[in-house]
């Protein structure tokens, strides 16, 4: 959805295992490939720009180079640039500020961080999506939706829901990732682990409160849609 016309995403590739979630990945409209070098050369050969993001270090792969490579900035990480310095040719930011910090010499846009108010149309009532969670009336519930992983820290919000000793207090995280069956199987009282959802309307609408708690980010697009919908944060 980044690029309009001609330009298209024919394949993604994820090179760390530990980050490839194949349920969230077969929601593209494109090809998942898990892989190393030779895919990221294959690649290469077979596309005009190469778009990454991620903790990546392309400087120590010793791959081809590519006629455009694009890194997506995200968040603020100086050492991002320095690790890839050889292969990028552009950086694409999120905002100014991400950019001063991480592209360093490299040319760069800032295309600020959005959402799509298209997929915020809810189709249940907040009474109704409560209930498929066994809900009462005055639960009160504190939501996540995100990647599930240590950068976006979902058992810091287990342990504070644990902390609380409440029994009203409960807590939903939405999204699937490399820690989902790590997370989900530790049976931790009152955290529901509900896995990638494409009806995030529906699980804002529920919601009391939304929490995000990760190391980093560049403008978290859950912040928009989050209050968007009108739950505090």
């Amino acid at each position: 959805e980044m690029f309009q016309g001609d330009l298209q995403f024919r394949q993604s590739l994820c090179i760390d295992r530990n980050f490839y979630d194949k349920e969230f990945c077969e929601t593209f409209p494109h090809p998942v490939y898990l892989g190393g070098k030779n895919e990221i050369n294959k690649a290469i050969e077979n596309e005009d720009i190469i778009l990454f993001w991620g903790d990546i270090q392309l400087n120590n792969l010793g791959i081809k180079k590519p006629k455009v490579c694009i890194l997506f900035v995200c968040s603020e990480e100086p050492n991002i640039v320095s690790n890839n310095s050889d292969y990028i040719t552009h950086c694409i930011a999120s905002s100014k500020r991400a950019a001063l910090i991480s592209c360093g010499n490299i040319p760069y846009t800032v295309i600020h961080a959005g959402f799509d108010k298209t997929r915020l149309t809810p189709t249940e009532t907040r009474d109704s999506q409560r209930k498929k969670m066994n809900l009462n009336d005055d639960d009160f519930l504190v939501g996540m939706i995100s990647r599930i992983g240590d950068n976006k820290r979902q058992f810091w919000l287990m342990e504070a829901i644990q902390k609380i000793k409440a029994e009203k207090i409960k807590a939903v995280f939405v999204g699937g990732g490399k820690d989902l069956k790590k997370l989900k199987n530790m049976n931790v009282r009152n955290c529901l682990f509900v896995g990638h959802q494409n009806d995030v309307a529906n699980w804002y609408l529920s919601m009391d409160a939304f929490c995000i708690l990760s190391k980093s980010e560049g403008g978290p697009t859950t912040l928009f849609e989050s209050s968007y919908m009108r739950v505090p944060l």
